[in-house]
């Protein structure tokens, strides 16, 4: 049906989209599963194109044929541990021989984890490979921040400069806004920050701006200097970019 993931699970064949993608690859969250890129039972080129490298869109929309949809669901089918322990190391046998243990199977998932920790955060240095110290490292691990400082600039004499910004835990999630308002002397003229209905993080910096002009309107300042640290929001009301 193409309710399998879009991004984590091997349906190209190639490995999970997310891993094979480029480290810097931004992936597009709005794309859960395989039949949000299929339309009346063919691929959406289009967006297939702009959500992939090249390479990976022509692999799939060359060599996949997309999902018939139906009413009944993909399906998933249970077995013990037994069974899969057994099935494992009759697919593997022509590897490692007749011998195939439990700490062949760790070393290996090991090894597997080690590289896609190299792949995905080349900074990391000196993976572990032995099982405990690699999960104690990865529950350790803080990414690196990456930051901007921005000079903040008084407004015109006779301006309110309004600042925005809205986040959601989950994108779709729990959701909140902020905004602040400054007169031409720097000073907080009034400032708000509350938690909303749950949503996107474009719906929450949206918002943010609507709540932010209201304000404004409804306390008579007409003279008003918005900015936002959203970027798409930037370019959809420059006209630069169409409404999503």
């Amino acid at each position: 049906m193409g309710s399998s993931l879009f991004w984590f699970e091997n349906w190209t064949r190639l490995g999970a989209l997310y891993f094979v993608t480029p480290p810097d690859f931004m992936c597009d969250e709005t794309i859960q599963n395989i039949y949000d890129v299929v339309h009346d039972a063919h691929w959406d080129e289009v967006k297939i194109r702009e959500i992939l490298p090249a390479d990976l869109a022509n692999h799939i929309l060359e060599n996949m044929k997309p999902p018939v949809l139906s009413d009944v669901l993909d399906r998933t089918y249970g077995i013990t541990f037994h069974q899969a322990w057994e099935l494992w190391k009759r697919r593997n046998r022509y590897k490692y021989g007749d011998v195939v243990t439990v700490s062949r199977v760790i070393y290996q998932i090991s090894s597997t984890i080690q590289s896609l920790i190299k792949f995905r955060k080349p900074g990391i240095q000196n993976i572990p490979h032995k099982w405990p110290y690699l999960l104690n490292m990865m529950e350790k691990y803080t990414p690196a921040l990456k930051y901007t400082k921005v000079l903040w600039e008084y407004p015109s004499q006779g301006w309110i400069k309004v600042n925005t910004d809205g986040a959601s835990r989950g994108n779709p999630g729990r959701s909140s806004i902020g905004y602040v308002l400054r007169n031409e002397e720097g000073d907080v003229v009034y400032a708000c920050g509350k938690e909303i209905k749950e949503g996107t993080n474009t719906n929450a910096e949206v918002k943010a701006m609507l709540r932010a002009l209201r304000f404004c309107v409804e306390h008579g300042y007409v003279h008003i200097n918005l900015h936002t640290d959203s970027m798409l929001l930037t370019k959809v009301i420059a006209g630069e970019w169409s409404v999503p």
